[in-house]
């Protein structure tokens, strides 16, 4: 018998890993940006095609997944706001 998902916890914890990546992935997007948009687009590709093999096998780990959840949701979040940067101004 597995032991019950602890979803409020790991829901907390994929929430504080998604703030931590958001923030840190938007402010160096945002001074890459400020540098050239191509710079800031080939490197976050770059990166998360790295990134994405290894996030990819943690999703069935118990603790793991969580942060992979975080991770995901924080990366396409600052991403969505250097799309609207880049686009803005």
């Amino acid at each position: 018998m597995t032991p019950p998902t602890p979803w409020g916890t790991g829901l907390a914890f994929a929430g504080f890993v998604a703030l931590t990546t958001g923030l840190l992935v938007g402010i160096i997007g945002w001074g890459l940006v400020a540098i050239h948009p191509a710079l800031a687009l080939a490197l976050n590709a770059l990166i998360a095609a790295g990134a994405a093999p290894a996030l990819w096998e943690r999703r069935f780990e118990p603790v793991q997944r969580w942060a992979a959840l975080g991770l995901a949701v924080g990366t396409v979040a600052a991403w969505i706001a250097l799309i609207g940067i880049a686009v803005g101004g």
